[in-house]
């Protein structure tokens, strides 16, 4: 395994302004509009700008840059972040367990209501992003499944959208600290009013970190990114504090109605 990161040549280009425009929900070229269509065709739960956001961050990584993806479902975002590396020298790691979602409670959506089973979900995943083909990477299971599986600073971009729950997403933040390279991008999905769990967490790890200057929400979107130039330092320092703990975060800037971390 490389002792060194192509992160780092990413990370220094990147400033919150970098973030303000990318969002815009006019495509400007006709790979975008092919991306957006399958993005459609997937039923998934991306809109227009959050889509083009995170093709656009994925286009802008090198050769040799490695993604993950945790929590992937029907494989929305999957197709969005595909379009942007196909046939390039990256590749794209997509963890998520795949399970019966509506009966155990964790997603109410249309598709997933006529899915008997969790693998139908799956084989839905496999046949949305078939157009990847080896680049993709299947990790079936949970992060903490995974959590001393997951190579330590080897991710470029890191995108968390799976439980929205404060604990399942505290668990995700530090584990992808563990996981991702110096000078990485973590991003992260629904940091709105309904996402409660997703904006406690990410408001304690991410936005009370001194440390963490390039950070914020996606304008048009609710994806939150950071670029995190020493996230095993970031850990250590979250351990040192005890952890985080869920409190009301709602009020303070970082919260929904200020769009901002």
């Amino acid at each position: 395994m490389p002792e060194t990161h192509i992160s780092t040549t990413v990370a220094p280009s990147l400033s919150t302004d970098s973030f303000v425009s990318i969002g815009s929900q006019q495509p400007i070229s006709a790979i975008e509009e092919a991306m957006l269509a399958a993005v459609a065709a997937s039923h998934g739960l991306v809109t227009v700008s959050e889509a083009l956001s995170l093709h656009r961050l994925c286009q802008m990584l090198p050769a040799g840059a490695r993604i993950l993806e945790i929590g992937s479902y029907l494989g929305a975002s999957t197709t969005a972040i595909g379009h942007a590396i196909l046939g390039r020298e990256i590749d794209l790691y997509c963890l998520d367990c795949w399970h019966d979602y509506v009966a155990h409670g964790f997603i109410d959506h249309p598709w997933a209501k006529s899915a008997h089973s969790g693998n139908e979900v799956l084989l839905k995943f496999l046949e949305t992003t078939a157009f990847i083909h080896s680049q993709l990477r299947i990790l079936k299971g949970t992060t903490e499944q995974f959590r001393t599986l997951l190579p330590a600073s080897f991710f470029d971009l890191i995108f968390i959208d799976a439980g929205h729950d404060y604990d399942s997403v505290l668990n995700d933040l530090l584990i992808s600290m563990r996981a991702l390279a110096p000078g990485g991008l973590l991003l992260g999905h629904d940091y709105h009013s309904d996402g409660h769990g997703v904006v406690a967490a990410v408001n304690q790890v991410i936005y009370e970190s001194r440390n963490i200057t390039v950070k914020g929400i996606i304008p048009g979107t609710s994806i939150w990114y950071a670029v995190i130039n020493n996230p095993l330092q970031e850990l250590v320092n979250l351990n040192a504090s005890g952890l985080p703990r869920p409190t009301d975060r709602t009020s303070v800037p970082g919260s929904p109605a200020s769009r901002s971390l």
